[in-house]
């Protein structure tokens, strides 16, 4: 692992989980000496997840512990959150993933064709928390219970492009949206 800045790496159990359901998304970054440069979240989430391989990217430009420091630097600091309308976008295509998602697993569950087989009890394998769609899908995209921001913008983007709204509405909402 190697020096790293960053000593806290805060709460893992989010990207444990997400780690287990999906795997590692990107993968860990190495010097071609074998030190890892970025990544230490990610790696230490997978062991939690039990996971004994993981993907790696050799860089073979970092090379000094200059490029070491900043690229854990870059790594950790320059990320570009969502646009307020950006997520809005995704809890919309989320919202109602999670609640198809919801009724598969309360199909699975609440009925069985053959009387003789076993119980299916719980969620199924792959399947999020149990809960509200619109909170599931929040938490999703912002970390946080926001659905009822997320809402509130959908409906100004819808106000913007409703053609019977009344046009200083419309006008007010595209405003508002830029």
């Amino acid at each position: 692992v190697g020096a790293r800045l960053r000593q806290d790496l805060g709460d893992l159990d989010e990207l444990v989980e997400s780690i287990r359901r999906l795997g590692i998304l990107e993968p860990l970054v190495i010097t071609p000496a074998g030190v890892l440069i970025c990544g230490a979240r990610r790696l230490e989430a997978a062991r939690r997840a039990g996971l004994t391989m993981a993907k790696v990217t050799v860089n073979p430009r970092i090379s000094t512990r200059l490029e070491e420091v900043l690229a854990e630097l870059h790594e950790n600091t320059l990320r570009k959150p969502f646009t307020p309308t950006e997520a809005a976008r995704l809890y919309a295509e989320l919202k109602p993933l999670y609640q198809e998602d919801a009724a598969r697993r309360k199909e699975a569950t609440q009925f069985r064709s053959d009387p003789h087989a076993p119980a299916i009890t719980g969620p199924a394998n792959f399947a999020g928390p149990a809960g509200d769609a619109r909170a599931q899908a929040a938490r999703a995209v912002t970390g946080q219970r926001s659905d009822l921001t997320l809402e509130r913008i959908l409906e100004v983007q819808r106000l913007a492009q409703d053609p019977s709204a009344p046009p200083e509405v419309r006008e007010i909402a595209v405003r508002e949206l830029s």
